[in-house]
């Protein structure tokens, strides 16, 4: 009848609507676990601890520890959802 047909229409348009919602926050998530270690370690980097300034005494080893840190991090993460299958 008249009613089935239009509820049959309804759960389409909800299940698309259920889709989409479900696809963004599948990328917001995904931008979430790259960004959320970053954060730490650029917070953790930018307290002044007096061991920290103690053991990075060369340009060199801020570098690794500054960009080498983050990049292993971000490549850790997208490693992580690639083989999940998220990304």
């Amino acid at each position: 009848s008249e009613r089935d047909r239009l509820s049959a229409v309804m759960d389409i348009y909800m299940n698309q609507v259920n889709y989409r919602q479900n696809d963004i926050m599948k990328k917001l998530a995904t931008v979430s676990t790259v960004f959320l270690p970053l954060m730490f370690i650029t917070g953790f980097f930018g307290m002044n601890f007096a061991f920290l300034v103690r053991s990075v005494n060369s340009s060199m080893a801020f570098l690794i520890l500054g960009i080498g840190l983050n990049l292993i991090t971000v490549i850790g993460s997208l490693y992580v959802m690639k083989r999940r299958g998220w990304w």
